[in-house]
């Protein structure tokens, strides 16, 4: 029997039991954090900006409201990019290490991007969309069953739907 807090999350064939919070911290170790509820989305980026700040070929994400953010130890500390074109990307480190553990869009102050990479345990999160795919590297594998989007998604209730769903299936 699963726990009061525990959500069935489908991670490619099979349904993982899922509890909240789920903890998660920077590489150094001194900040620790907890996401207390289920996320609202989790996704792959492939932007070119994304490919760059992680190093790799696309970033694993879990959009959530910052109010279910717990930050139990450390000090995170918000670092400022402005690109070229105007656009601004306000993300959040470890004030130690300066891991990347979640950035916001000052058009949505109150929605975070937490990088899955920085969960204890991120191998429950498996995408259901994938997004700026115009420009995911030609080895990036997209799985059949995933949301594809060419670039920025407009509205993201179609990706909040497919993940509430995948979980019901």
């Amino acid at each position: 029997m699963l726990s009061v807090d525990a959500r069935l999350i489908r991670c490619g064939v099979d349904q993982v039991a899922v509890t909240f919070p789920q903890a998660g911290g920077c590489l150094c170790g001194a900040t620790r954090y907890e996401i207390r509820e289920d996320p609202l989305i989790a996704y792959a980026c492939h932007c070119t900006d994304c490919q760059t700040a992680s190093g790799s070929g696309f970033a694993l994400c879990l959009t959530t409201p910052v109010a279910t953010i717990d930050v139990g130890r450390g000090a995170v500390e918000r670092r400022t990019i402005s690109f070229e074109d105007g656009r601004v990307w306000n993300f959040l480190v470890c004030g130690e290490c300066e891991t990347r553990l979640w950035s916001e869009r000052r058009t949505t102050p109150e929605i975070v991007s937490v990088r899955a990479g920085t969960l204890d345990d991120p191998s429950w999160v498996h995408p259901v969309a994938h997004i700026w795919v115009a420009s995911a590297l030609p080895w990036s594998p997209i799985p059949a069953d995933a949301l594809r989007y060419p670039g920025q998604p407009g509205d993201p209730m179609e990706m909040i739907r497919a993940w509430r769903e995948r979980a019901a299936r």
